[in-house]
């Protein structure tokens, strides 16, 4: 089991709200934040050793985009091993979300 406090430290210092997603059934642990009850980002987080992790994707971190009102309802963002550019594309993302969704439900 991996401790997730380091993990959302560094989270919620680029925006209050991250939280433990964990479920007993899925192949690792996760962490989400929510913007509104039907959007939300939601990083997977595997195993620091390579042939220990349940999912063999290419990398340790991966986060998703979930959007349940859309047709396409989780977009990968960034599938790495590097925990810094995880932050800092959260914290870029936190802004761009906002903005998303306030104005034209696309990517800027």
């Amino acid at each position: 089991m991996i401790d997730l406090t380091p993990y959302l430290a560094d989270l919620n210092s680029t925006g209050r709200g991250w939280e433990d997603s964990s479920y007993s059934n899925d192949a690792c642990q996760s962490v989400h934040f929510e913007y509104s009850t039907d959007t939300r980002l939601k990083l997977w987080i595997d195993s620091p050793d390579p042939n220990e992790r349940e999912c063999k994707i290419g990398g340790r971190f991966v986060l998703v985009f979930e959007n349940d009102e859309s047709d396409r309802d989780t977009e990968t963002m960034m599938i790495t091993d590097n925990w810094q550019a995880i932050v800092e594309l959260v914290a870029e993302t936190h802004g761009t979300v906002k903005h998303w969704q306030d104005n034209t439900g696309k990517w800027r």
